[in-house]
């Protein structure tokens, strides 16, 4: 039961911090430390690999760099769950 509810709580805070990540009415600042964060979380955030990979396929213009590169490390960090972003 213990371990159901950490991944439970794990996987709420996945949605969260992706839910951040992804809403462009947030600061530049909380969107990329919300990716910063998923990739923190490292596999345990692969709840969030579709977020993630919808905001890297909305992003286009250097001043959004950070939220990028963020977001890459990101997925990087969540490892084999991610395999579904890379291309084919």
């Amino acid at each position: 039961p213990g371990a159901a509810r950490a991944d439970e709580a794990e996987d709420k805070l996945a949605g969260q911090l992706a839910s951040v990540a992804r809403d462009f009415r947030q600061p530049l600042a909380a969107r990329v430390a919300a990716a910063r964060a998923l990739g923190k979380l490292g596999p345990r955030a692969a709840l969030a690999v579709p977020d993630l990979v919808g905001i890297i396929d909305r992003l286009r213009g250097d001043e959004l760099e950070p939220l990028q590169e963020a977001t890459v490390e990101a997925l990087g960090q969540i490892g084999s769950a991610a395999r579904s972003a890379l291309p084919a």
